[in-house]
């Protein structure tokens, strides 16, 4: 954990795969909550919908971690489904509200809800 209330993602990691998985820095994709707004921000690389990544979502506030698992192709258009990063090739900018029982995505088009994938 950091002083600055917020947990890493290998700490985050390390938790998780304590109690039930094998995660990897390579496909794990975390967010804390963002400090400007109450709400978990990631990008992760288009790619990983194709192969299958978890996901883990921090909230050092309420000392709670919330751990997904998408599977391979589950989400099959990422490019139509959320906002697509102009600045950066390939990547979903997906917002999730701290607050949404969903996990749903607040931004992109569809607005895709992550809770089926929530392990």
């Amino acid at each position: 954990m950091q002083d600055d209330n917020n947990i890493t993602k290998g700490a985050a990691i390390d938790i998780v795969n304590k109690k039930l998985a094998s995660l990897t820095h390579s496909n794990t994709v975390f967010s804390n909550v963002n400090k400007a707004k109450p709400v978990w921000w990631f990008e992760p690389n288009n790619e990983l919908f194709d192969s299958g990544f978890n996901l883990i979502l921090a909230n050092e506030q309420d000392k709670k971690i919330y751990y997904f698992f998408i599977p391979a192709g589950a989400i099959t258009k990422p490019q139509s489904s959320f906002n697509q990063r102009v600045d950066l090739t390939n990547r979903s900018g997906i917002e999730i509200k701290v607050a949404d029982p969903e996990f749903k995505d607040c931004k992109g088009p569809e607005k895709i809800s992550f809770r089926k994938y929530l392990i």
